[in-house]
């Protein structure tokens, strides 16, 4: 028995043994290809996260060399795909702008891994070729040097990428001059790409051939400016004022005229030679026309949303007043002051109820654009307000209450006769209803209606989805009329 502890202590010891001495190679092998002793145990602990039970795994491990360094940490550690897989991606998605905020974060994450994976296809190929442990560790040491790269190899990297750069802002250059021949409808390249078949069927003189392409681009250009001075404002420009309108008006070639409501007409005049080599071209026909305009979808918002601006203000005046039968000052009412600090408008109110709604005649094409809608929807006037009529508080009355009819979606619920002050009334429509019982004056008991109160602390009763919502004092008001 005693016999067998001392084996089974001695198996355990030598289990321990070689436990160590295995750590202690994997440690010197690490050393070899990292090539610093100072981070070779830090490389130990973060190699054996992407191991286990001798399965690799892709895990995430923070390096701050490989955040700070990117694609450089990785060329250093001589990993030359992701390195440059991570040097191409700003490049290829420089359209996403949120790539060169991400990528520092992939690069100090995954980078350790892929050194990992470096040093495995290493560690491999070493020990299928070499039984012994210190030839191992030698040859790894020789074949990483160190895991840096050289100098002179850093350079000719850094110059290779220098150099995709350069291509790549190339190629991005020619698109761009592409692009700008193609939104110019390729008349350069009509001109140029024909010469001599051009001057056959045109009889353009050889010194005319550059003046002719010139006033066809300029023509282009202001009709361009145009449909973009419209498209941002709503607002049909001053053609004449247009800088880039100017030679094509001067040539007398083009009649061009424009309308408040976007039309743009242009009809041919052509009355000199240079006006006739342009038409032979027939390059200019498509726009030899009526053009409707358009107004840019998210400007159009913009002068819809200011014109609601103005009308909640006319609203909210006229509603407190009608219920409080003073007139506030405009400045004091937050709607009419967002709307008059557009400085579209003049806004004046009387104590009489009257409020006057004037264009302000601005310089702003936003603003004219909103008057212009506001004007044609009739908005732009003076109004006059009606204060609230004094009404008697008694609800009761002896009408009969199947005579109740069914006004502005309310109908009373509560029989006259019923002896109670409490009077219950249907709100209803749009496939809702809800009940509110009020006592004098305009006290709610109880209700099954949304209640709310708007900024002018008006209190107000709604159908469950706001489909229909009436003041308190519509509500009472109703009331006294229909009993």
């Amino acid at each position: 028995m005693a016999s067998k502890n001392l084996l089974d202590k001695a198996s355990k010891e030598d289990n321990i043994e070689e436990t160590n001495n295995q750590k202690d190679y994997e440690y010197k092998m690490i050393e070899a290809f990292i090539g610093n002793p100072k981070t070779a145990l830090w490389y130990q602990n973060a190699f054996k996260e992407f191991n286990v039970n001798g399965v690799d795994r892709l895990n995430w491990k923070w390096n701050w060399g490989a955040f700070l360094f990117g694609f450089m940490f990785l060329l250093y550690r001589k990993q030359y795909i992701p390195a440059t897989i991570l040097f191409l991606l700003p490049i290829l998605g420089s359209d996403i702008e949120a790539i060169p905020y991400i990528l520092p974060f992939i690069s100090g994450g995954y980078s350790t891994y892929f050194v990992y994976r470096g040093y495995k296809a290493k560690l491999n190929q070493i020990e299928l070729s070499i039984n012994d442990e210190d030839k191992r560790v030698e040859t790894m040491a020789i074949i990483s040097n160190g895991n840096k790269l050289a100098l002179h190899d850093m350079f000719i990297l850094l110059m290779f990428f220098f150099v995709v750069v350069s291509y790549k802002q190339s190629i991005i250059n020619k698109y761009n001059e592409i692009e700008n021949d193609i939104s110019l409808n390729n008349y350069k390249e009509e001109i140029f790409s024909k010469p001599s078949e051009i001057k056959k069927e045109t009889k353009i003189k050889d010194d005319s051939t550059q003046i002719v392409m010139d006033k066809s681009i300029n023509f282009i250009t202001c009709i361009s400016d145009i449909e973009s001075s419209y498209g941002k404002s709503g607002v049909m420009p001053n053609i004449n004022n247009l800088p880039s309108c100017q030679d094509t008006i001067d040539m007398d070639c083009w009649s061009i005229q424009g309308y408040e409501d976007g039309k743009l007409d242009i009809k041919e005049t052509y009355n000199n030679a240079i006006c006739q080599d342009i038409k032979n071209l027939h390059i200019l026909d498509d726009y030899i026309k009526t053009h409707q305009l358009s107004i840019d979808k998210d400007v159009e918002e913009y002068i819809i949303n200011l014109a609601k601006e103005l009308i909640s203000c006319i609203e909210d005046i006229g509603s407190d007043y009608e219920n409080s039968g003073e007139m506030k000052f405009v400045g004091n009412i937050a709607t009419c002051k967002v709307a008059e600090d557009k400085g579209c408008w003049s806004i004046t109110s009387y104590i009489d109820g009257s409020l006057k709604v004037l264009d302000s005649n601005s310089d702003n094409l936003l603003c004219q654009s909103t008057n212009k809608l506001l004007k044609e929807k009739g908005y732009l006037k003076t109004y006059q307000f009606e204060k609230p009529k004094e009404e008697p508080t008694n609800i009761q009355s002896t009408k009969p209450h199947n005579q109740a009819p069914l006004k502005e979606n309310m109908r009373i619920l509560t029989p006259p006769d019923s002896g109670s002050d409490v009077i219950s009334v249907l709100i209803k429509g749009n496939g809702e209803k809800c009940e509110v019982s009020m006592t004098p004056p305009q006290d709610v008991v109880d209700t099954t209606c949304v209640r709310l109160s708007n900024s002018k602390g008006i209190k107000i009763v709604c159908t469950p989805k706001k489909k229909i919502c009436k003041t308190q004092a519509e509500v009472f008001k109703f009331i006294q009329h229909n009993l």
